[in-house]
């Protein structure tokens, strides 16, 4: 016998007596209907992570709180501003970081200076393993 026949045939009728009747306080809801939204979000917003959101959005649902605005459940992001603003930043830097440029009337380019000196560290390591600073392999 399968599990999904066997489970079919179990009686959940006074289960759903119990859950009924573990109403809140203030008499606005019980357990079973409670359970029923919980899952339903669950099962429609939370599939793989149901487990771990189980209880926050269990007390998101009970106190009548906004869902969308302490968990994310959609991602409307509008990129359109930011690319105009990142567009009008490049331009401003190229001039900044353009290279030298030839004179005019003439085609070679001017020499650019080094720009300094960079320390092959793995070189010296064994200076730095004596004073106990090691790179490893």
């Amino acid at each position: 016998m399968s599990s999904v026949t066997a489970a079919s045939k179990v009686n959940t009728e006074p289960l759903r007596k119990v859950l009924k009747g573990a109403a809140n306080k203030e008499g606005e809801g019980n357990l079973e209907e409670h359970l029923q939204k919980l899952f339903n979000f669950l099962i429609l917003h939370y599939p793989g992570q149901a487990l771990n959101k189980f209880e926050e959005a269990s007390y998101l649902i009970k106190h009548k709180m906004d869902v969308n605005q302490f968990l994310k459940i959609k991602d409307d992001r509008d990129y359109h501003q930011l690319v105009k603003d990142l567009e009008s930043y490049t331009t401003q830097m190229q001039k900044v970081f353009q290279g030298p440029q030839p004179e005019e009337g003439s085609d070679d380019i001017p020499e650019v200076a080094p720009v300094g000196f960079v320390a092959d560290l793995m070189a010296s390591s064994k200076v730095w393993q004596w004073a106990g600073i090691g790179f490893g392999e």
